[in-house]
């Protein structure tokens, strides 16, 4: 039971670490454009493109928070969590959940740097403020 105990905070650790890694990540991805060593607009300026790109990134910033935030919630995923002793199904739909903030996350940080459209920019922030309530905990 120890060893389970100490594996299951190691697999913790590992998924905080991740969980900040992925903001390092779109910190170093804003970085980076807002200085210019990537180039502001870089997918191009078409309606068309920018209204494709506007719905992909609602629908991932929206959907893949509201998912990421309920998936425990799941009748099955918490019935799976509360039945399992080790702690593994636990780490598991944590790496689920940072996974699916991830896919909420990046493609409106891509976007807005791509295209320079504000509403990429806010389903950006909302996806990122989604993922304050998903840091992996035991």
């Amino acid at each position: 039971t120890f060893y389970h105990k100490s594996c299951r905070i190691k697999t913790m650790k590992f998924l905080r670490l991740l969980f900040f890694s992925m903001w390092l990540l779109v910190g170093l991805w804003c970085l980076s454009c807002e200085t210019n060593f990537i180039i502001e607009g870089f997918l191009g300026h078409s309606p068309m493109l920018n209204y494709i790109f506007s719905t992909l990134c609602v629908i991932t910033a929206v959907g893949g928070s509201w998912l990421a935030c309920r998936l425990l919630a799941f009748p099955r995923i918490k019935q799976e969590v509360e039945k399992d002793t080790t702690g593994k199904a636990l780490e598991k739909w944590s790496l689920v959940r940072l996974a699916i903030n991830s896919l909420a996350i990046f493609p409106s940080a891509i976007c807005y740097y791509g295209l320079a459209d504000t509403t990429a920019l806010y389903c950006m922030l909302l996806a990122l403020t989604a993922s304050l309530l998903c840091i992996p905990k035991a």
